[in-house]
């Protein structure tokens, strides 16, 4: 069963954006390891980490000097 979400009755609507659109947030950064992935491959090991139905892009980056 999938729920449709309306994202434009918010404060502040929700944008919706792929791994390419994202990844233009982070030019000028250097990503540290493992870079911009789906969130719950940040903390692989967590047995707690939800894998089915997480649609975020998760990274941290560095600003070099």
């Amino acid at each position: 069963m999938f729920r449709v979400l309306n994202f434009s009755r918010g404060p502040e609507p929700a944008v919706l954006r792929d791994r390419v659109q994202v990844e233009r947030f982070c030019t000028g950064f250097d990503l540290v390891p493992p870079g911009l992935v789906n969130g719950w491959r940040w903390r692989p090991g967590d047995e707690n980490a939800a894998t089915d139905g997480v649609a975020f892009w998760a990274g941290a980056g560095r600003k070099p000097w």
